[in-house]
Order: C-alpha cells, then sequence, then structure tokens
C-alpha cells in the first residue's frame, strides 16, 4: 500500500491589498483524499467567505476578498500528515476619494 504524503506543501503568502480572494493550495500523492482546513485552529467550513476545492490531488482553500480579520496561519490535515502557511497582508484597504462640493 502506497504511503500518502504532501508532495507540495502550503507556503507563506504576503498579499499587498486587501479586497482580493487568496488561494491556498496543496497537494497529496494520492487523488480521491480529504484535506481539512484550519486557521489558527479553528476548522474551516465553507462560506460566503471560504471556498474549499479538490481537483484530483490538488486541495485549494480560497478565502474571498481577503481582509486584516484572515491574516493568521492556515493549516491542511489529513490523517497525521499537516502543512501550514502564513498569510500576512501588508497593504492598506483601498477608500473610495468622497470629493466636497463648495458653493461659491
Amino acid at each position: 500500500m502506497e504511503e500518502i504524503r504532501f508532495t507540495r506543501e502550503l507556503e507563506d503568502m504576503k498579499l499587498d491589498k486587501v479586497g482580493v480572494d487568496v488561494t491556498l493550495e496543496c497537494e497529496l500523492s494520492k487523488d480521491g483524499q480529504k484535506v481539512e482546513w484550519f486557521k489558527d485552529s479553528k476548522k474551516i467550513r465553507p462560506d460566503l467567505e471560504h471556498d474549499i476545492q479538490v481537483d484530483g490531488r490538488i486541495h485549494r482553500l480560497v478565502i474571498r476578498k481577503a481582509t486584516p480579520k484572515d491574516i493568521g496561519t492556515y493549516r491542511a490535515d489529513y490523517m497525521h500528515l499537516s502543512t501550514s502557511a502564513k498569510l500576512a497582508i501588508e497593504g492598506r484597504p483601498s477608500t473610495p476619494h468622497v470629493f466636497l462640493a463648495h458653493r461659491q
């Protein structure tokens, strides 16, 4: 029986702006397996902010429109195996410009 392992681990990411989608990706050595995703030890489930995708051996966590609250350590677990990466955001949110009309 083949021993399953991570053939590609998660990599740390630094964003230069907020409000963009972020994809964390890892790969197992065998198709059809399921990984569980965690952020700072809290399990992540698919919701409006997170999409979990599997494409053969490749496992992806998509964080939609990342904000500073998404900064942290993410982990993918398969059985007793684990890979983790840190997400950092260096940019600032883009704020809309407000133009004030002055009467003359």
